[in-house]
């Protein structure tokens, strides 16, 4: 599961095929509302909710106690207009 945000007009619930480019994919299934989204100088920030279980079996991972989550960011100029 991954979360794509453009800051701060909008967001998108992708994906990323196993064993593909990398490029994140637009899920089928829309998970996450978007609450609050902002950058400053020094931090980016996404506040945003899902179910703990969306019944997403393909795309999304149950949150339970032991899960665990995993921020990989990434930065490109080209987006910002």
């Amino acid at each position: 599961m991954e979360l794509v945000a453009v800051i701060p007009a909008s967001t998108r619930d992708r994906h990323v095929k196993k064993h593909g480019d990398g490029q994140p994919l637009v899920d089928s299934s829309q998970d996450y509302v978007l609450l609050l989204g902002y950058e400053n100088q020094t931090h980016t920030v996404l506040r945003f909710k899902r179910k703990l279980d969306t019944c997403d079996v393909a795309y999304d991972v149950p949150i339970t106690k032991s899960f665990s989550l995993e921020y990989r960011g990434a930065y490109d100029r080209s987006l910002v207009r």
